[in-house]
């Protein structure tokens, strides 16, 4: 659906439930949707998000942290650190 979506005007939507998905297919939904929406915000650019070819591969739980983090450093170098900023209350 992501190589249609990107090919074509079209928009689609998919909704998740949290209270009636266990947490597998939640990820599973993350690792293959390109933009990520929750109820606060839009991640137009999901840094969790994998290709076809990534998703279809096995990796282990050390080498997927490995790749995860690589992300988030990428969206911090592009988009600046305050991205990530911690609040005042967090940060305690």
């Amino acid at each position: 659906m992501t190589q249609f979506y990107a090919s074509t005007p079209a928009i689609g939507l998919c909704l998740y439930d949290r209270k009636r998905l266990d947490p597998l297919t939640l990820d599973g939904a993350l690792r293959t949707h390109p933009t990520a929406l929750t109820a606060d915000a839009c991640c137009d650019v999901n840094p969790f998000f994998e290709s076809l070819d990534l998703f279809c591969q096995r990796f282990d739980a050390r080498e997927r942290f490995e790749w995860k983090l690589g992300r988030l450093c990428a969206v911090v170098e592009d988009r600046g650190a305050s991205t990530f900023r911690l609040s005042p209350a967090t940060a305690r």
